[in-house]
């Protein structure tokens, strides 16, 4: 991983949430959630919002995955397109969709707070290198509410 890749994944995932509390991440997750929901209602489902959609379900999705690591799931080497929904799902369908995934992203900073697993244990991210899961929950939250807003705003 180069320094430029080691200082963006610092500056915008592990600087942002070194001083939270999994407390804090269930709050920003609900908050953040309502925002995306919310553009997501204002969509008219064309191709550029359906993909946009399915795009970020699937990055949190993956995200998940490495999260339950640090719950003790074996970690798997893959990439988000196994967790994006198929092309051909609704765009009816993909606001519950979004809104189970959000659910399940709240579940796991939940049990993670339950379990007490410290907030810098580290997990792979295919592209950043090792994240705390601390930095993968604000890359939960960040993702989703950065790529809705090209949906609408």
């Amino acid at each position: 991983m180069s320094l430029i890749t080691r200082l963006i994944s610092g500056i915008m995932f592990e600087r942002p949430a070194r001083n939270r509390s999994y407390q804090d991440f269930i709050r920003i997750l609900r908050d953040k959630g309502a925002a995306v929901e919310a553009r997501i209602a204002k969509g008219n489902g064309d191709e550029k919002q359906h993909k946009v959609l399915t795009h970020l379900i699937g990055i949190e999705k993956w995200a998940q995955s490495r999260v339950r690591v640090a719950l003790g799931e074996p970690f798997k080497q893959e990439e988000y397109n196994v967790y994006r929904p198929a092309q051909a799902t609704a765009w009816a369908d993909l606001l519950p969709l979004f809104h189970a995934t959000r659910a399940e992203s709240i579940s796991l900073a939940e049990q993670l707070a339950a379990q007490n697993v410290p907030t810098n244990h580290k997990v792979k991210h295919n592209q950043f290198g090792d994240f705390s899961v601390r930095a993968w929950l604000q890359y939960i939250a960040g993702h989703a509410d950065f790529e809705s807003k090209r949906i609408a705003r």
